[in-house]
């Protein structure tokens, strides 16, 4: 916590040192009750920001295993002792969607730790 009350600190001086917006804000209205506040609400969006990056691992992480599984079936299906050849197209589609599904994902997630 006290590193974060550095950092805010230090970005609220840079702001209304060097941003043309924030000159007209009087420096005493930025109180120690605002400082701490804008510290709370930090933690809590950097606390849903880490849940948000979980969750969307975790769909990532399903999606693989779903494609992995249709991928199986498709395999099964695709052998030459084994009937039904238009089951193994369908499980190609559908592994093939799976996997564009977690890649769609991974993009997410390389955006969001760029931030």
């Amino acid at each position: 916590m006290v590193v974060l009350s550095i950092a805010l600190q230090y970005y609220v001086h840079l702001k209304l040192n060097n941003d043309p917006g924030w000159k007209n804000i009087k420096k005493y209205s930025l109180s120690l009750a605002t400082i701490q506040c804008l510290q709370w609400l930090m933690v809590a969006v950097y606390i849903v920001m880490v849940q948000c990056i979980v969750e969307i691992w975790t769909a990532e992480v399903v999606e693989y295993n779903v494609s992995y599984v249709y991928h199986s079936l498709f395999a099964y299906f695709d052998r030459d002792n084994v009937p039904l050849k238009g089951l193994a197209k369908f499980f190609k589609e559908y592994s093939d969607e799976e996997r564009e599904h977690a890649i769609k994902y991974q993009r997410v997630l390389k955006k969001s730790m760029m931030i």
